[in-house]
């Protein structure tokens, strides 16, 4: 750990110990514009200690807008502050706004902003959040008796996999899992002839609309849970169920990921991170994600299925991508 402070504080801060090397800087200031600033001497001074060094992550504790152009000084692979809008080459910021209720002044201290920070910035570094579990949980007893969920619904056509290929994963699921999977589908995405074939597949059963305290229950006593980029998957995550979910690759997994572990499977395209929602603008067709194969996915939810049952506690924290 290396600090970079005012030079008038580097012994306090090297007699507390907070660090492995001090580096030290002037920021003068100016009554007139009442801001602090690098004249050339401390400019030239600062760049010499920082000339050739490289650092993981560069963080500024400073609440205020004066030194976070700083950052821009250092070699860092991450840049860490305050006032993320007003500082874009910021990777992770938070911004803090409090008011008295009477004269509107601030009432958190800059040593809490500085605390705020640091702990948003523990929050990121470790984003597996505690599952939610109803107030009556399933008996584990159970547990060998517990149905598979497979969910084809979503918001925004792009992120729906094909209706066909849900049948067929959901047939080999039971054929090689031996439990009983339970299929949601919008009611627009069967035609009589799917209804015919789905009514046809051994060990699946086509569920229909439930309120949301049904379904929710439901999906938290299920064994395994697959479906697209889509909300019920995030429930069946909260609740603690091992996810596979289907995705097109055009956002963060780190964002928009399944808490609690599980597998996000998404095909590597030059245009991934398109970030569109209208699938007609998409000149592939959403092959992103219609391409991707049922025998990958019913891989990918077999080996989820068979850790889930040995150690769920050595998911990943934030779900696997495999690139396929």
């Amino acid at each position: 750990v290396t600090m970079l402070l005012q030079k008038s504080n580097v012994p306090v801060a090297r007699a507390s110990g907070v660090a492995d090397e001090y580096l030290d800087l002037t920021l003068r200031y100016d009554p007139k514009t009442e801001r602090r600033y690098l004249d050339a001497e401390a400019d030239a001074h600062l760049r010499t200690q920082l000339r050739g060094r490289s650092f993981d992550l560069a963080i500024d504790l400073s609440p205020g807008a004066e030194s976070q152009p700083l950052l821009l000084l250092c070699s860092a692979r991450h840049r860490v502050g305050f006032k993320p809008e007003q500082f874009p080459f910021l990777d992770f910021g938070i911004e803090v706004i409090s008011r008295e209720r009477i004269n509107r002044k601030p009432i958190i201290s800059h040593t809490a902003h500085v605390e705020l920070l640091v702990s948003a910035l523990g929050q990121l570094m470790d984003q597996r959040r505690e599952t939610v579990p109803r107030r009556e949980p399933v008996s584990p007893q159970l547990d060998s008796k517990l149905p598979i969920i497979v969910h084809s619904g979503a918001r925004h056509p792009i992120n729906r996999w094909p209706i066909e290929n849900f049948l067929q994963l959901c047939g080999a699921l039971a054929a090689a899992s031996g439990r009983e999977i339970l299929f949601f589908a919008d009611d627009h995405a069967l035609d009589d002839a799917a209804r015919v074939r789905c009514s046809e597949l051994p060990g699946v059963t086509l569920m229909e609309c439930l309120s949301m305290d049904a379904f929710d229950a439901l999906v938290a006593s299920a064994a395994l849970f697959v479906a697209n980029d889509t909300g019920p998957k995030h429930l069946a995550a909260a609740r603690g169920v091992p996810v596979v979910s289907i995705a097109i690759p055009r956002l963060n997994w780190q964002e928009w990921g399944q808490n609690q572990g599980g597998v996000i499977l998404s095909r590597a395209v030059p245009c991934a991170g398109c970030g569109l929602n209208n699938r007609d603008a998409c000149g592939r067709d959403a092959a992103c994600i219609t391409t991707i194969s049922v025998e990958t996915v019913l891989k990918a939810a077999l080996d989820i299925f068979e850790r889930s049952k040995t150690d769920k506690e050595k998911m990943s924290p934030d779900g696997a991508k495999i690139p396929v």
